[in-house]
């Protein structure tokens, strides 16, 4: 029989969502912005987890959560030293990151979250039923600066549903999960070459070329509309690469100057996410992006 769940993931730190913001606040189906749940102990309900939730709040200064609801046969538990088998369990930890993803294509801030926790919904409570526990998210030092309007949170709500559309499998898709997968990543060399994949993911050619030059000119004339704007952008993007080729081929990083690599990870950041958030904003967008006909399309963008 299925039962309902619960996964509320942790965020902090406190100061980034708006405090006029009105909760529960719905960014897609089954998933919610909510303030930190109640962790006070119900009578007559056996909580062994409830106390250790509490003190995690505490402990991260969390006052919001992201809450994944949906139905399930199995306990998160099921299933451990067996062959991994896909269930709605994981589906909720990747809608969390889809929802996290979100919020950095909108607005990189410090948002992040390092406890989610999954529990049983009952009549009267919900009850703990694991903790699972994730390192922090990385990205670009002037991120922490950064604090969301309301004008963002309808932006992410937009993007996250789009994001739930897209097809699984797919270039979207995988440059998605390549991102989430980037901004949880310590090392910023892997991070930056994470990205990079997702570039390519969106805008690679089946012609094995010069795929620095195929690549630049895409990305220009997608982003771009004004000509003078586009050569600069392929100017950036083509410098970006050529560093990411440098990593990728053993070049050392201590040769490129802290400047320059700075510069490098924060305009690869800024590409990625103009070129995903554009992307999804337009569903024939995203259909020639997933499309069989998606080189024809990036390579015509030259000629509009």
């Amino acid at each position: 029989m299925s039962k309902s769940w619960v996964a509320f993931a942790l965020m902090h730190p406190h100061g980034v969502i708006p405090k006029s913001l009105a909760l529960p606040y719905q960014l897609s189906e089954g998933v919610s912005l909510q303030a930190a749940p109640d962790c006070t102990a119900i009578p007559d309900v056996i909580d062994g987890l409830r106390e250790q939730v509490g003190e995690t709040i505490v402990a991260d200064g969390c006052h919001h959560c992201i809450a994944i609801e949906y139905c399930s046969e199995k306990s998160p538990s099921q299933g451990l030293g067996q062959a991994p088998v896909w269930s709605e369990h994981d589906d909720s930890e990747q809608r969390i990151r889809l929802a996290h993803l979100a919020f950095w294509l909108v607005r990189p801030t410090a948002l992040t979250f390092t406890t989610v926790v999954v529990a049983e919904m009952h009549d009267i409570a919900w009850i703990t039923a694991a903790i699972h526990t994730y390192g922090p998210t990385y990205g670009s030092g002037e991120a922490a600066q950064s604090e969301l309007s309301s004008e963002d949170l309808v932006g992410v709500s937009k993007t996250l549903k789009a994001l739930d559309a897209v097809s699984r499998g797919k270039a979207i898709h995988t440059a998605a999960l390549l991102i989430t997968k980037a901004l949880s990543d310590p090392t910023v060399e892997f991070r930056s070459l994470l990205m990079w994949l997702a570039m390519e993911s969106l805008f690679g050619t089946s012609d094995t070329g010069e795929v620095t030059f195929q690549l630049a000119q895409r990305v220009a004339f997608f982003l771009e509309s004004d000509r003078s704007k586009a050569k600069e952008t392929f100017k950036l993007v083509k410098a970006c690469y050529d560093i990411r080729s440098k990593l990728v081929h053993g070049f050392k990083v201590t040769k490129i100057s802290d400047q320059k690599f700075n510069e490098f990870t924060l305009n690869s950041e800024t590409l990625l996410r103009r070129s995903l958030l554009t992307i999804l904003n337009d569903n024939s967008t995203i259909e020639n992006i997933d499309g069989a006909g998606r080189d024809s399309y990036l390579n015509g963008l030259a000629f509009k």
